[in-house]
């Protein structure tokens, strides 16, 4: 079962081991880095996710595709280029997330938006802003359900 301490290759997110003062991803609240987070670049897209707590950011291959460069959620690349941030999504913890069909897949299981089914396995992370749920590969499989 994957929590904040590991995750699957899939879901592993760029650490910040070369920037000074860095928060590490270990670390949970209000602009920091959380292990299995989603990061999302300027359109909302996910392009990887968080992999481990020095930062790592991984695409959903496993490849390494950047940093966590601060406590701001900023992803920079090797040549220190910004391409995505850390979604932090404020979601209720409980809510239940539906699929295409309105059927109930899953509920939010922490404030960090990890959502998972009946049986606690994690199944998704929620997207920051969009209420959809993605799973390791970055497909979207539901969304937060609202009452709409």
């Amino acid at each position: 079962m994957m929590n904040t301490k590991t995750v699957t290759v899939a879901m592993a997110v760029m650490a910040c081991t070369l920037l000074a003062g860095c928060q590490t991803a270990e670390q949970t609240g209000e602009g920091l880095i959380n292990v299995g987070a989603s990061v999302v670049d300027e359109t909302g897209k996910v392009i990887g996710t968080v992999a481990d707590e020095s930062g790592r950011v991984v695409d959903g291959a496993g490849k390494e595709i950047g940093k966590a460069a601060d406590a701001t959620g900023q992803v920079i690349d090797d040549t220190g280029k910004v391409i995505g941030e850390v979604a932090q999504p404020v979601v209720e913890v409980g809510a239940d997330v539906v699929d295409g069909s309105g059927k109930v897949i899953g509920a939010v299981a922490d404030e960090t938006g990890k959502v998972v089914d009946g049986t606690g396995k994690v199944i998704g992370q929620v997207v920051k802003g969009t209420g959809e749920v993605v799973d390791a590969t970055g497909r979207v499989i539901g969304r937060v359900f609202t009452g709409e």
